[in-house]
């Protein structure tokens, strides 16, 4: 009798097939890119909100420096807020108490302290006019009132604006639609 035993190893192989491999490959980049969309937008959101809220915290230094009669110079002077339309930064300056606002390019106008917005976020917008190229609020020493003045461009004489109330500039972000990752800051004297 013959007993021999079969030691021929097995056909069936453990594993993937490619297809199976490929098929798994998909579904994983199909939940990357939809878990990244949503954390892109909340980030870009996210600048956009904090930017808003340093050019805000900006006036606000401004008006208090004005209000109490502080000066970086030693001596009393206004201090103007800058929002240029397609600027990435917003501009404190000083200038003489009580004159008119001179235009950008004056030497009158001594930079007191810049702020950069974040990344990829840019003033979009000033109040809606489109000839207007930025907006100068104006906080008096050493009362801190302030004032709102239009700059049609950087080398013309700002004009005081009427009113109490700025109809508010948008910040958005340069590479995305901004109606999304848009905020609206209001200026009310």
């Amino acid at each position: 009798m013959n007993f021999t035993k079969n030691i021929a190893p097995s056909l069936t192989a453990t594993g993937f097939t490619l297809i199976e491999l490929i098929v798994a490959m998909s579904l994983v980049m199909i939940l990357f890119v939809f878990s990244v969309a949503p954390y892109n937008f909340y980030a870009d959101k996210s600048r956009v909100r904090l930017s808003v809220e340093r050019v805000e915290q900006l006036m606000n230094k401004a008006k208090l420096l004005a209000g109490t009669g502080y000066a970086p110079e030693g001596k009393n002077v206004d201090l103007v807020v800058h929002i240029g339309s397609g600027s990435l930064e917003v501009v404190m300056y000083s200038i003489p108490t009580n004159s008119p606002v001179p235009p950008i390019t004056s030497p009158d106008r001594k930079i007191v302290e810049k702020m950069m917005l974040e990344s990829n976020v840019i003033i979009s917008q000033i109040g809606g006019g489109s000839t207007v190229s930025g907006i100068d609020i104006v906080y008096r020493s050493p009362t801190g009132i302030s004032q709102v003045w239009e700059t049609p461009s950087s080398s013309v004489t700002p004009i005081l604006l009427s009113g109490t109330t700025l109809s508010g500039g948008i910040l958005g972000v340069k590479w995305v639609a901004t109606w999304p990752l848009a905020k609206s800051f209001w200026i009310i004297r």
